[in-house]
């Protein structure tokens, strides 16, 4: 199974983001993919992440609306040690 072919995979259990029941994952480059989840149909969350070219840092941005409608928007940066 590739998981990076666009189609809508189902995801559970606690802390999925935004209350999310399917994920959709594309490969931009061979640094970057995007991701875009759904709860019963309607995108909720949509995220890139990106791998520095020296593979040391990996930056995710995410934006969404969570249960309650209200905008989310998340910055997450990784450094590998």
């Amino acid at each position: 199974m590739h998981y990076y072919d666009g189609k809508d995979y189902p995801i559970s259990g606690n802390g999925t983001p935004n209350g999310a029941d399917a994920i959709s994952m594309k490969l931009i480059d061979p640094n970057t993919t995007d991701a875009i989840l759904k709860k019963a149909g309607k995108v909720v969350q949509t995220a890139r992440s990106v791998v520095s070219k020296d593979g040391k840092v990996m930056t995710i941005t995410a934006q969404g609306t969570n249960p309650r409608g209200q905008p989310t928007s998340i910055v997450t940066i990784w450094d590998k040690q």
